[in-house]
């Protein structure tokens, strides 16, 4: 469901076919003019090896397979981390690599990021605010761990957080 600033239902859509078990992530991107995309991925589905691109909408936009070594389910992230590049990119990543793939809206490569951080089931890939443009930000739940990885240069520094009770985080 896309929702207005009213939180009213604009529009419905189903971004993978109901055999897709798990939930479905969403991000948001937009093209280099400007447009609003919506990026999508199975959360848990091991067998789906797209990413799925869709307008603001809910208009099938473009799809890929990530491949690079990669294998779902996926962690994904959109952002403006190459600050050359005209528009956001989506880096991709999955457990067991130690690499972060950047494509462009179109599913074409970018570059791929070789990082120091070990990437466990159930992590997850964020977007935050950088120097240069947005880094990515890797979650690994196995050993709580948060690390901020400058897409420009790869450097990966880990990022202290307390805990609360109940295993809330702050970060």
């Amino acid at each position: 469901r896309i929702l207005n600033k009213y939180q009213i239902c604009q529009v419905q859509f189903l971004a993978y076919p109901p055999s897709v078990r798990g939930g479905v992530a969403v991000d948001t991107a937009h093209t280099a003019s400007g447009k609003p995309m919506i990026v999508t991925h199975p959360l848990a589905d091991s067998h789906v090896r797209e990413i799925r691109i869709f307008d603001d909408m809910g208009g099938f936009y473009r799809s890929f397979d990530p491949g690079h070594g990669l294998s779902p389910p996926y962690f994904v992230a959109a952002g403006a981390f190459v600050p050359d590049h005209a528009g956001v990119e989506i880096a991709v990543t999955c457990s067991g690599v130690r690499h972060i793939v950047l494509f462009d809206l179109n599913g074409d490569l970018i570059k791929t990021i070789a990082i120091r951080a070990a990437i466990g089931a159930g992590a997850s890939l964020n977007r935050g605010p950088g120097k240069d443009g947005d880094d990515l930000l890797l979650y690994n739940p196995r050993n709580e761990r948060l690390y901020r990885i400058r897409p420009t240069t790869g450097q990966t520094t880990m990022v202290q957080f307390a805990h609360l009770p109940g295993k809330a985080s702050i970060y």
